[in-house]
């Protein structure tokens, strides 16, 4: 007999967990709002409550949860009739698929909600009471903190299962729709940084992609490598400041983070085909 090894692949991988925690709260509850730089997964047991995402408030019930991403400022309160019962969880993870779900409401199936119980128990048993940090009991059970990743893992793709046979997000099915999306996100995140150094190291962790992915992504969506693009819309700057301002080279070259005026220079000849001194000298 043939025996056949069949790879296994991680559609969703949880690194580490930050939080854990299910509280209770009184029906005028509000929390602060904040951003972190890994995910929060929150939801609702009881009562109904109301997240907070950037402009965005979406109400959530039993049965329903919100993903945040990292980076989005976010924040949660009560509907002032009811009280609240929520359980709420942050992790890291690199897994592309999550982009998917990120920062609307989406539903828990009856066969998933137990696995929230099943973390809860996990946490109470192999880690401290306190809410943070994380510190583990000296009487952790064997593989706790492994069980709690499993968990959440199984939870996630129980969400990513439900959603997509609702065919709310069609998320299977639109992949090429959620990565323009994406695309789109780190153009309009390189012009916010023009006055900035990115690299593509930085550009990834924003994102949460590897290198090869996020920079096909890029290509597909718009022809051109990440960094051409970061540098065609530098020099567009420079060419505005050339013809708008008395600044000097020099100057135009730091404020655009070139590490010196004469790279600036080749920069912008190759782009435009002059220099930065001749193209403010044929504008008159």
């Amino acid at each position: 007999m043939k025996y056949i090894r069949v790879p296994l692949t991680n559609l969703v991988r949880v690194k580490k967990i930050i939080t854990c925690f299910s509280s209770k709260g009184a029906p005028d509850y509000r929390s602060g709002t904040e951003s972190h730089d890994f995910w929060e997964l929150v939801c609702p047991r009881r009562g109904r409550l109301f997240a907070r995402e950037e402009e965005k408030e979406m109400s959530l019930s039993a049965g329903e949860a919100v993903l945040h991403a990292p980076g989005a400022m976010h924040g949660l309160h009560g509907d002032g009739k009811n009280p609240l019962d929520f359980f709420i969880i942050t992790f890291e993870s690199s897994s592309p698929v999550l982009q998917g779900l990120a920062g609307r409401p989406c539903l828990i199936s009856a066969e998933s909600r137990p696995l929230i119980d099943r973390i809860m128990e996990e946490r109470n048993n192999s880690f401290e009471a306190d809410f943070m940090p994380l510190s583990l009991r000296a009487d952790s059970p064997i593989g706790g903190p492994q069980m709690i990743q499993l968990y959440l893992e199984q939870l996630l793709i129980g969400i990513l299962r439900t959603e997509a046979a609702s065919e709310k997000t069609r998320l299977f099915t639109s992949r090429k729709e959620m990565e323009r999306r994406v695309a789109a996100d780190i153009r309009k995140y390189l012009e916010e940084h023009l006055c900035d150094r990115l690299d593509m190291d930085e550009l990834c962790r924003r994102f949460h992609y590897g290198k090869s992915r996020l920079s096909a992504i890029f290509r597909e969506a718009y022809g051109e490598s990440v960094m051409h693009v970061y540098l065609q819309s530098k020099i567009e700057l420079a060419e505005k400041l050339l013809r708008t301002t008395e600044k000097n080279i020099a100057d135009i070259a730091a404020e655009l983070q070139f590490d010196s005026p004469q790279y600036f220079s080749r920069i912008f000849r190759r782009y435009t085909g002059v220099c930065p001194r001749d193209y403010r000298a044929n504008l008159n």
